[in-house]
């Protein structure tokens, strides 16, 4: 999946950027966060604030060690 391309947006059949429910996946925002800092801000909110959102309802992220 596409999640982000800088500035770039498209809704088309094909290709939709951003990713339309990148804001609502705990295993998508914690990385997206580490890498582009938790005050991020998408359309949704910030990736803190979302995050943390994602993580209230249910959601677990696991990480793997890298072998």
């Amino acid at each position: 999946d596409l999640l982000l391309f800088e500035d770039f947006s498209s809704q088309t059949e094909e290709l939709t950027v951003p990713h339309p429910r990148m804001h609502l996946r705990a295993f998508v925002l914690a990385p997206l966060a580490e890498l582009l800092g938790s005050e991020y801000q998408l359309a949704q909110g910030s990736l803190a604030d979302l995050l943390q959102q994602a993580l209230a309802s249910g959601q677990a992220i696991r990480r793997r060690s890298a072998t």
